[in-house]
C-alpha cells in the first residue's frame, strides 16, 4: 500500500519501446471519482495537475523510473486539467455541495500535511 505523500510516476500507456508519460508527483489517498462514484487514488503531479489512479499506471518514482529507462518518452501531461489548488475540477454532479465541500477539506488537509502547517 502506498502512504499518502509518497513520490510517484504515473504514465497512460507504454510498450517495448515508448511511453506516454503524465509525470511525477504525490499521492493525495484516495478520492471519490465524480466520473465513477467511487474512491479512486488521486496523484498530484509535479506540474500541478492531477490525474485519477483510474485514468493511468502508476507506482512508486523509483521503480517507475526504472521501468522507463531507455524508452522514448512522450510528455501527455497536456491532456490532464490543471488544479491549482483553491478551486475544485468540474464534478458532473455539481449540486451535490456535500461532496465537493468534503473533497475540498481533504485536498487542503493533505496539502497543509505536505507542507507542514
Amino acid at each position: 500500500m502506498t502512504a499518502i505523500g509518497s513520490r510517484v510516476g504515473a504514465m497512460q500507456s507504454r510498450d517495448d519501446k515508448s511511453c506516454n508519460f503524465y509525470g511525477y508527483g504525490v499521492y493525495l489517498g484516495d478520492f471519490i471519482h465524480p466520473a465513477i462514484n467511487r474512491l479512486n487514488p488521486k496523484i498530484q503531479l509535479d506540474n500541478g495537475k492531477q490525474v485519477w489512479g483510474c485514468e493511468c499506471w502508476w507506482g512508486p518514482e523509483a521503480q517507475v523510473m526504472e521501468s522507463i529507462v531507455g524508452l522514448a518518452i512522450t510528455d501527455v501531461s497536456h491532456l490532464l486539467q490543471s488544479f491549482d489548488g483553491n478551486s475544485t475540477p468540474p464534478v458532473p454532479h455539481a449540486n451535490d455541495q456535500l461532496k465537493t465541500e468534503l473533497f475540498r477539506k481533504a485536498i487542503a488537509d493533505v496539502l497543509r500535511e505536505m507542507i507542514g502547517s
